[in-house]
């Protein structure tokens, strides 16, 4: 039997651990519209997906899809620990259940609460185990940066070196002048997105480039990519300007490549998954050069590797290490960024920062509602997860349970 008694801020302590995703039942509910393959959407700037109403959506098949037959695979690891799981105290009951009641009233798939690196609750629509593969969408930016910092710490890149130095086909051009900083601040200061594009790079560049005979080094090298944004007066410079776009993401991921001794993709799973004992096979997108992505759909993983990666960085942000505070500074407003996200008006290095909704968190985010956001405080450990077709739109709802449950995790001040 398994007992529990309430702390001060409502966490339980457990006396039998026993308890782990091995032996955990997802809790389902009915959703309040069922999800729509790519077929059912139309296409919005670059392609992007839109659900009715022009809204952003992420179509199912792309959602729990397996990406193309070139993209980087990773080796299972049967041999992962379990993730704990522990039942919901008297304090965090009503959240979990304002939880699964929101996820019946909104277009999302599943909802994960997390707290001291043990699964709290998850409320899924129907059809996702813990071994359902999830695209990142953008969340993947998020995970480059994280790999930077691991090149970072270990000697390979420096926030203050230039792309040029590390990409010699960028020699000359504006953006090769972008600093690793600068790219991580989403501020290259390169040609901003344009109406036939959704995030800087066209249809036809990506049809080209990226699943064609082209590869990404080639394609941040053309005009359109490596040329500075015109001001009123004068060329933007790098650093100045918060503008999102897959570029700096696909630039950084070049970087690595250029820099840490293997391919990206590989990079990806010593440095990130195999120390969050990630479980299940990971899909990294890649070009057909092998060249990783490094944004938009750059990774799927399983579930419950989602939600290990998310522990994994939680834990490391705690430590006073060299990549615990780079996970501290990725974590804090770098950059003005307004009106870009719902509710979030700062940017980190590839995060989210200044949700108005949920003081003192930072938020990995993706298109259509795919979310992760982690508490800034010390000791505060609670992490809140979300994927979905076309949650976006809805985060006035979302936000204050995720507020709610990282609240519960404060400590008192005196």
């Amino acid at each position: 039997t398994t007992t529990t008694a309430a702390t001060d801020q409502g966490t339980p302590s457990l006396s039998n651990t026993s308890l782990n995703h091995k032996n955990f039942q997802i809790r389902e509910v009915a959703p309040k519209i069922p999800p729509k393959n790519q077929a059912a959407t139309t296409p919005g700037p670059g392609g992007a997906p839109l659900g009715e109403g022009g809204v952003l959506y992420l179509p199912e098949d792309w959602l729990l899809g397996s990406g193309q037959p070139w993209h980087y695979r990773t080796t299972p690891r049967p041999q992962a620990q379990p993730v704990p799981v522990r039942p919901a105290s008297p304090a965090e009951a009503p959240i979990v259940q304002r939880a699964e009641a929101l996820m019946q009233q909104i277009e999302s798939r599943v909802l994960v609460l997390l707290d001291a690196g043990e699964i709290v609750s998850i409320t899924a629509t129907g059809g996702i185990r813990l071994d359902s593969r999830l695209m990142s969408a953008s969340m993947a930016k998020t995970m480059t940066a994280l790999a930077a910092g691991k090149a970072i710490c270990s000697g390979r890149l420096s926030l203050g070196q230039r792309a040029d130095a590390a990409i010699p086909a960028l020699s000359g051009t504006d953006l090769g002048a972008a600093t690793l900083r600068d790219l991580l601040m989403m501020a290259s200061g390169t040609t901003e997105p344009g109406e036939r594009d959704y995030l800087g790079t066209t249809a036809e560049e990506t049809r080209f480039h990226l699943e064609g005979a082209g590869n990404l080094e080639r394609l941040l090298a053309t005009p359109s990519q490596s040329t500075a944004q015109r001001g009123v007066f004068s060329k933007i410079k790098p650093g100045e300007r918060f503008s999102y776009k897959s570029r700096d993401p696909c630039t950084v991921a070049m970087m690595l490549e250029r820099t840490v001794g293997m391919p990206a993709t590989r990079w990806m799973q010593e440095q990130l998954l195999a120390p969050a004992d990630a479980e299940h096979s990971a899909i990294f997108a890649t070009d057909r050069s092998g060249y990783f992505r490094g944004a938009n759909d750059g990774m799927r993983l399983a579930l419950i590797d989602w939600i290990r990666l998310a522990i994994y960085i939680d834990k490391e942000r705690q430590k006073d290490s060299c990549f615990g505070r780079f996970i501290r500074d990725m974590g804090s407003t770098q950059i003005r960024a307004p009106s870009l996200v719902n509710h979030m008006s700062g940017y980190g290095y590839f995060t989210f920062t200044e949700n108005a909704m949920v003081p003192q968190s930072f938020w990995a985010a993706g298109y259509g509602g795919q979310r992760i956001g982690w508490s800034t405080e010390t000791g505060n450990s609670r992490i809140f997860m979300m994927f979905s077709n076309s949650a976006d739109r809805q985060m006035d709802l979302v936000y204050p349970i995720a507020r709610d449950w990282m609240r519960l995790g404060s400590k008192p001040r005196n």
